[in-house]
C-alpha cells in the first residue's frame, strides 16, 4: 500500500507540474499578444496585408526569441487574417 501512495503522489506531483507548465506558457503567449496587437505595424498589416512585413517582422530569429513555431493573426470579427509557420 505504500507502494502505491508513492506512485499517486509522483503522478499528482507530474500533473501539477504539468499544469503550472501550461498555465505559465499561456501566460507568456498573452503577453506576446498584447505586445505586438498594438504596434502599428501589425494593424496595418491587419488591414492591407502587405508582404513587406512578414519580411521584416517574421524572421526566424523572432520565432526562437519568442520561443513559438506559429503565429496566427485574427481580426476583430474573430476571422483568421494570415497565419506564418517556422519549420
Amino acid at each position: 500500500m505504500h507502494l502505491f501512495n508513492l506512485d499517486r503522489d509522483t503522478a499528482i506531483g507530474e500533473v501539477k507540474r504539468i499544469e503550472n507548465n501550461i498555465q505559465s506558457t499561456f501566460h507568456n503567449l498573452g503577453k506576446i499578444n498584447r505586445d505586438w496587437s498594438i504596434w502599428d505595424d501589425t494593424y496595418d498589416f491587419m488591414v492591407d496585408q502587405n508582404p513587406l512585413y512578414i519580411e521584416q517582422n517574421l524572421e526566424p530569429e523572432t520565432f526562437a526569441n519568442l520561443n513559438i513555431n506559429y503565429i496566427i493573426y485574427i481580426d476583430s470579427e474573430k476571422n483568421l487574417n494570415c497565419k506564418y509557420a517556422m519549420t
